[in-house]
């Protein structure tokens, strides 16, 4: 299994494995250089370092603006 690598500044489709629903976010970072997972439209953002990404599907949009 290869290992997911999320660029920053880019917007992706993304989607836990087990649902059917597809969501768009957003990889940001801060002064500190860490990534942060933003749902666009949902709740606060979750640092990238923490999560499973295993876990979800994703594939890279342009801007959705």
């Amino acid at each position: 299994m290869s290992k997911v690598i999320l660029e920053t500044g880019k917007y992706y489709w993304c989607r836990q494995k087990h649902e059917r629903i597809w969501r768009i976010c957003y990889i940001g970072q801060d002064s500190d250089e860490r990534q942060w997972y933003h749902l666009l439209g949902c709740g606060p953002a979750v640092e990238v370092s923490q999560m499973d990404l295993s876990y979800f599907d994703w594939l890279e949009i342009p801007f959705p603006g």
